[in-house]
């Protein structure tokens, strides 16, 4: 559609070229980009819904992390890609988050990056912010330069509400899946709730997805490459306000050579607050199993 036609509900659109852009171009256009997405979210308008869309990208940025803040409620970053494998790179060159999403910001879409992070940071950090969209990403592809972030999507204090993430890819850096995050590929330590994991990958990760303080949250029809014999795919608690989750529709599968041993999928909490359906283990030689907690 010709920027000319856009309805006047799709705010401004603004291009970002990290070789060939430059700041003091007027971004509108993708023969005139911006070379930093930091300068493009100075440009934005809150609630104008706003997008920046990303043609290449790398470390040209000149502080870490990006933080999206009140000021950027309402804003799209989309890297050029197509749903297989994002063209966009990010990883910052010092021990940081590429992306923070701040207490104050609401309803912030990113999809169509590969990410990386700082060795003790995830890729992206989530801090107490609101009804944001994470979809199309990977995090922690090593063989491309991207690093060893700790996690993939951190969610380090809260509250953190209404979070959407699906359709990632997180690759850890055990059983060969020559990813960098060193740790879990979603980590919840804050507090948060109504949040919605479905269709993601996590291959390799300690553990795929891990949640203290999450109640009330949706983790659906994800599937895990479980990096050892312990084999972590989903852990819950132990937290009082972990509780009310709805869990389905997972498949966890062995990622190394020892059998995988123990329950991929794990609740810390006692009692039935939980909610458990049909979730799978499928072990060596093909051998599914339909699994509740441990």
């Amino acid at each position: 559609m010709p920027l000319a036609s856009r309805p006047q509900a799709l705010g401004k659109v603004f291009f970002v070229e990290c070789w060939s852009g430059d700041n003091d171009n007027n971004g509108i256009d993708p023969a005139t980009p911006f070379n930093t997405i930091t300068y493009a979210l100075t440009q934005t308008v809150a609630k104008r819904n706003d997008y920046i869309i990303c043609l290449e990208t790398w470390q040209q940025e000149p502080a870490w992390p990006i933080e999206f803040t009140a000021a950027n409620d309402w804003v799209h970053i989309l890297g050029l890609t197509n749903p297989g494998m994002p063209t966009a790179y990010m990883c910052p060159d010092i021990d940081e988050p590429t992306f923070l999403l701040a207490g104050t910001v609401d309803t912030v879409e990113i999809a169509g990056f590969n990410l990386g992070g700082g060795v003790t940071h995830g890729c992206i950090e989530v801090d107490s912010s609101q009804r944001n969209w994470i979809h199309h990403c990977w995090f922690g592809l090593s063989d491309q330069g991207l690093g060893t972030p700790l996690r993939g999507i951190d969610v380090p204090t809260g509250p953190s509400g209404f979070l959407v993430v699906e359709d990632c890819v997180f690759i850890g850096d055990n059983c060969d899946c020559q990813g960098g995050i060193s740790e879990n590929g979603f980590d919840q330590a804050g507090g948060g709730a109504w949040m919605t994991i479905q269709r993601n990958r996590f291959l390799g990760c300690t553990i795929g997805y891990h949640s203290v303080g999450g109640g009330v949250n949706m983790i659906l029809d994800n599937r895990f490459v479980c990096p050892d014999v312990a084999g972590a795919a989903i852990d819950l608690g132990p937290h009082a306000n972990c509780k009310g989750n709805m869990i389905d529709g997972n498949v966890a599968m062995e990622g190394a050579e020892t059998v995988m041993a123990a329950n991929p999928f794990r609740d810390n909490n006692a009692g039935d607050i939980n909610h458990w359906g049909r979730n799978y283990c499928t072990l060596a030689g093909g051998v599914e199993m339909l699994l509740k907690p441990a």
